[in-house]
């Protein structure tokens, strides 16, 4: 919420808008072999992930905006994501890290065209991608 406190003019010149969705969000499309961990206890958005195990299994996402963060977790079973935006191959990242770090921002993409965009992200390596959470602008 925003209050004038004194002076003669508020002025305000846009806002940001973020929304957040979990892995068990209806309009993800995942693709290949996923399953739910559920209750795990470690600190994850909502307390589950979607994982798997599948080189080439996939999730997609749609919004309308203009920025993305894939938020997931970082551990020694992780490996390189291929993140495609509206169709094209922006980015191989990495969710490997020595430790387990949950809620990791993996991916950041600001500065779209406003509009309907999708995100998708396919597993390329390692022996598991976990899906936490999605914020789009």
């Amino acid at each position: 919420m925003l209050s004038k406190q004194s002076g003669t003019y508020a002025t305000i010149d846009g806002y940001e808008l973020d929304k957040t969705i979990d892995d068990t969000d209806a309009t993800l499309r995942y693709c290949g072999s996923w399953a739910v961990s559920s209750g795990r206890g470690l600190g994850d958005y909502g307390d589950g992930v979607h994982y798997t195990a599948g080189n080439g299994d996939s999730v997609t996402a749609t919004w309308s905006g203009t920025g993305v963060d894939f938020v997931t977790e970082k551990n020694t079973d992780e490996g390189t994501i291929a993140v495609f935006v509206d169709g094209q191959l922006r980015q191989t990242v990495s969710a490997a890290n020595p430790t387990r770090q949950v809620q990791q921002v993996v991916y950041h993409l600001d500065g779209l065209t406003p509009g309907v965009h999708t995100i998708r992200l396919v597993k390329q390596s390692g022996a598991y991608l976990l899906i936490d959470r999605f914020t789009f602008r």
